[in-house]
């Protein structure tokens, strides 16, 4: 299979082909080959599935690594006992990654072409002017066939077989609803969002990439007496631990100083605090509510921010600085 294939999930009624699964038949060479992949989604109790997935792409491996194949669902509302039917059929051994969304067209699939090695597939999020990337990107989901497939020659003159490739596909986006209160008045602020999370290997695993920047459309200011609040919601691909300010999030005033900042997984989500409900869960958790109440430091150091947080709260759950006032 030299090409690679994209198929429309052909119709189910060609399962029914006259004869094919009868012991009578005494030529079987025309009856069709299938296979079926089924899927299921880690933590489904979290996911609105018809939200979150409504396309499929599933791609085949032969032994060498290279990529021969190509399944494509663009009309589906993934809900538990879906089944993607092909009529895949190839004597030998077959891999498969099947990637999911709510709109793959987010991102960047132009390295799966056919031929292309394990180590050429990389997926990247689509880029913008100036490097930049939309802080919406949709829910993405990956995984990879939780066995090869292992096809014997010679099964056309055997009738109808079919078989099933399965899929356990985990999220490996993350949303976040921000809120910053305790600024001082009289300022206009932004946020800038950066990491090094734009590059993955065909599995989805993180691959190295220079910083970008993300670009929040829906970021608000609002000034009252008792101070000023920003709000703001963005995603961002897959976390990973790492070094401290892999996920930077500045605050900055209308000079351009950076008043306050902060590496969301680094100093919150992962804190090392005995009650923490994310901290070893990453894989079931993806929306994250933040609320971090700030308070000025009136003797700052030479080059420190102007900032500290005094309390911050994620989904619920109360991280408070216990050594400062609040």
């Amino acid at each position: 299979m030299n090409t690679l294939q994209k198929i429309i999930l052909p119709l189910a009624a060609a399962f029914a082909l006259t004869g094919c699964h009868t012991a009578i038949m005494s030529d079987l060479s025309e009856c069709p080959q299938y296979t079926v992949f089924t899927f299921d989604v880690k933590a489904p109790g979290a996911i609105s599935f018809p939200e979150a997935v409504d396309e499929l792409r599933v791609f085949a491996f032969d032994e060498q690594g290279r990529l021969i194949g190509e399944w494509v669902d663009g009309a589906v509302v993934f809900l538990p006992g879906y089944e993607m039917k092909t009529n895949y059929y190839r004597a030998g051994t077959t891999t498969f990654v099947a990637w999911g969304g709510y709109n793959l067209a987010d991102y960047d699939f132009s390295a799966f072409v056919a031929g292309a090695t394990l180590d050429d597939l990389i997926l990247l999020m689509q880029q913008q002017e100036a490097g930049k990337l939309a802080a919406d990107a949709s829910p993405l989901f990956v995984g990879v066939a939780t066995e090869p497939l292992t096809q014997a020659a010679g099964r056309e003159g055997r009738g109808s077989v079919t078989d099933s490739v399965h899929f356990h596909l985990t999220q490996i986006t993350n949303h976040i609803d921000l809120e910053i209160t305790g600024l001082e008045t009289g300022h206009e602020y932004t946020i800038t969002f950066t990491a090094k999370n734009n590059n993955y290997r065909y599995d989805g695993e993180l691959l190295g990439s220079d910083r970008f920047e993300w670009v929040p459309d829906d970021f608000l200011q609002t000034d009252e007496a008792g101070g000023t609040t920003l709000t703001v919601s963005y995603d961002i691909l897959r976390f990973v631990p790492g070094a401290p300010g892999d996920y930077l999030i500045e605050v900055r005033d209308e000079n351009g100083v950076v008043v306050y900042s902060f590496d969301p997984l680094h100093d919150f989500i992962l804190h090392n605090q005995d009650d923490n409900p994310f901290r070893d869960h990453l894989d079931l958790n993806h929306d994250f509510d933040i609320y971090i109440n700030l308070r000025e430091d009136e003797t700052p150091s030479p080059g420190e921010e102007t900032y500290m947080a005094v309390q911050v709260t994620i989904s619920g759950w109360n991280l408070v600085f216990r050594n400062q006032a609040l």
